[in-house]
């Protein structure tokens, strides 16, 4: 399959594996490299409109002025809705101005749907800079077209240290279940120190736990190996 990316969107989307999807099927993908660049900006997809993204991974760091995601910068869904299911993003978030999620950084009209999905880098930002989606807007008076977008998200998470100031931004008047999780002893992601139950277990039977080199966790350099869930479809292809 081809990716192109044309040169007026190459100043305003970059994405590890490709700059936009348009009512697009994206499955069993990943990217490694870090992308930076000016807005709309994700270690997997810059901007995303309307498109299915199922078993994806993004491993690299994203940087630019605003919305900014590990996974996907920006979900504008000008063309229908959009699913994003059982994908992950373990790169660090960082936006000079705002919009930045460690799973994406910027989410407007129609409905999008998120389920299963993981942010597990740091994020950096001077505004709606939150733990999983940096802005949820279907009410900024600036952009009247993007009014009345829904989201729905189910079963998703994000490391309880990444910086995030909440969730999500934006008022979410639908479904909104996303949860942190820390690392134990052991640099494994559980829910709780307390009660040890692990995230894989949460994620059902399409996930596998491996080994991975982070750059982000605890510890004095912010780096090291540890267990993380990834999509089954990609475990023989990333963090060997």
């Amino acid at each position: 399959k081809q990716l192109r990316v044309s040169a007026p969107w190459a100043k305003v989307c970059v994405g590890g594996a490709v700059c936009r999807t348009y009512n697009t099927i994206l499955e069993n993908t990943y990217a490694t490299g870090n992308v930076s660049g000016y807005g709309n900006i994700g270690g997997l997809i810059g901007f995303e409109d309307g498109s299915t993204i199922k078993n994806c991974m993004a491993t690299g760091n994203a940087t630019g002025y605003g919305s900014v995601g590990g996974i996907i910068g920006a979900i504008l869904n000008t063309s229908g809705n959009s699913t994003i299911t059982n994908s992950l993003g373990t790169g660090n978030a960082k936006a000079t101005a705002g919009n930045v999620g460690s799973a994406i950084g910027y989410n407007a009209k129609n409905t999008t749907t998120i389920n299963n999905t993981i942010g597990i880098g740091t994020v950096t930002g001077s505004s709606y800079n939150n733990g999983f989606l940096g802005l949820f807007d279907n009410s900024n008076i600036a952009h009247p077209d993007r009014h009345g977008g829904s989201l729905y998200i189910d079963n998703s998470y994000y490391w309880k240290s990444s910086g995030g100031v909440t969730d999500v931004g934006g008022n979410i008047p639908n479904k909104a279940a996303i949860y942190t999780f820390v690392y134990d002893t052991n640099k494994r992601p559980v829910l709780s120190e307390d009660n040890k139950i692990t995230l894989i277990s949460q994620l059902g039977e399409n996930w596998s736990e491996v080994s991975c080199k982070l750059k982000t966790g605890p510890g004095t350099d912010n780096e090291g190996t540890y267990l993380i869930p990834v999509p089954k479809t990609l475990a023989d292809k990333v963090c060997k």
